[in-house]
């Protein structure tokens, strides 16, 4: 599902995965907005231990949310 579907509000968890660095739309980004400030959940999985994919996915949760991404620990 599009970060940016209307069809994600209806979930309260998310999964994200991927191993290269990646660019969301302004769209998307909204959207992954809506989803977390309205209480939803995502977790990100950075695919054997892709730094390019954290990296990318750390840099877009701290300008969407003005706040550092939390990590789960081992």
């Amino acid at each position: 599902m599009a970060l940016d579907s209307p069809e994600l509000r209806e979930f309260t968890i998310a999964h994200l995965t991927g191993t290269a660095r990646f660019t969301l739309s302004t769209d998307e980004l909204r959207g992954l907005r809506v989803f977390l400030t309205n209480g939803g959940t995502l977790l990100a999985d950075a695919a054997g231990g892709s730094a390019d994919f954290a990296t990318a996915l750390e840099e877009h949760l701290r300008g969407l949310l003005k706040d550092e991404p939390r990590v789960v620990p081992d």
